[in-house]
């Protein structure tokens, strides 16, 4: 096949089964991802036994993976997955285990034309999942018992405007690990929240959805001075399932989406894209802590 302008444009790959002859050898293509795949500690073989797992939990394993796609997953409905995976122990000798951490978060897309100017966050989702076996001895990839997942959507991600995150901050913002079975309901409502169009962000950075309901806006003194604006609020909650969040926890957000203020514990959020506002904090604003408890 070939584009337009005489490009070459490849043809999608088929599923194959693993049954197929390598012709002239007394080789079949399992014996070929036996040789090259069985190392499952290796940093390229891991990742995309955790794409697989994250695949499979999204019934998204009907087409082969796509090497150069600017996102590791789709949906049977569209949904883009970017999946991050990391673990402690490695194919390598180690003085120690390592320090987990999630990189390639954002990167250039690749066309015909080569790749893009600059980096983007290109996918809807974003899934962290790290296998958390400390030693050799108690390694084993292929025991779901062994891995954790973290979901979180793509304006949660983007708006750290980071490369990489650390686990902390990954647990930070994205609370309690999803169970494996939890994954395509936990991928399906992170990719619901990207698309609201009112959307918030709770004092971990994670995206909440605001509810219909307008919250009557504080007198202008008990808010604290670096927030003071006439601009209407409104109050979000989550369920318990969602990103960690505990039943009760509100939160008040300006439409505009400028500012997040916790509406427990008098703390405010730090601003995350497209934020604009200063930093703030109620920590020395008595009215603030007595409106907001």
């Amino acid at each position: 096949m070939s584009t337009d302008d005489g490009g070459l444009l490849p043809p999608r790959a088929q599923l194959l089964t693993g049954d197929e002859p390598i012709r002239g050898t007394p080789a079949r293509i399992r014996d070929f991802w036996a040789w090259v795949l069985s190392d499952l500690r290796g940093n390229t073989v891991r990742p995309m036994m955790a794409e697989f797992l994250v695949a499979q939990a999204l019934d998204a394993v009907g087409r082969p993976r796509v090497e150069w796609e600017a996102y590791d997953v789709v949906t049977p409905d569209g949904i883009r997955v970017e999946v991050k995976s990391s673990a402690y122990v490695q194919a390598w000798a180690q003085a120690r285990p390592s320090e987990i951490r999630f990189g390639g978060l954002n990167g250039r897309t690749w066309d015909a034309a080569g790749y893009a100017s600059g980096s983007s966050y290109n996918a809807d989702v974003y899934v962290f999942a790290l296998e958390t076996a400390p030693d050799h001895e108690s390694y084993d990839p292929l025991d779901l018992d062994q891995w954790k997942f973290w979901v979180l959507p793509r304006r949660a991600v983007e708006g750290t405007g980071q490369k990489g995150l650390a686990l902390s901050r990954v647990e930070a913002m994205a609370g309690e690990p999803v169970p494996y079975s939890g994954l395509r309901d936990a991928v399906r409502a992170a990719a619901a929240m990207a698309q609201s169009p009112v959307e918030g962000v709770d004092l971990r950075g994670r995206v909440v959805r605001v509810a219909a309901a307008q919250e009557a806006l504080p007198a202008e003194g008990d808010w604290p001075a670096a927030a003071r604006r006439p601009e209407p609020h409104f109050v979000a909650e989550w369920p318990a399932t969602t990103y960690g969040g505990r039943p009760g926890n509100r939160l008040c957000v300006a439409r505009s989406l400028r500012c997040s203020m916790s509406a427990r514990g008098g703390e405010a959020a730090s601003p995350t894209a497209p934020c604009s506002c200063p930093r703030m904090s109620c920590g020395s604003t008595t009215g603030c802590r007595s409106t907001w408890r």
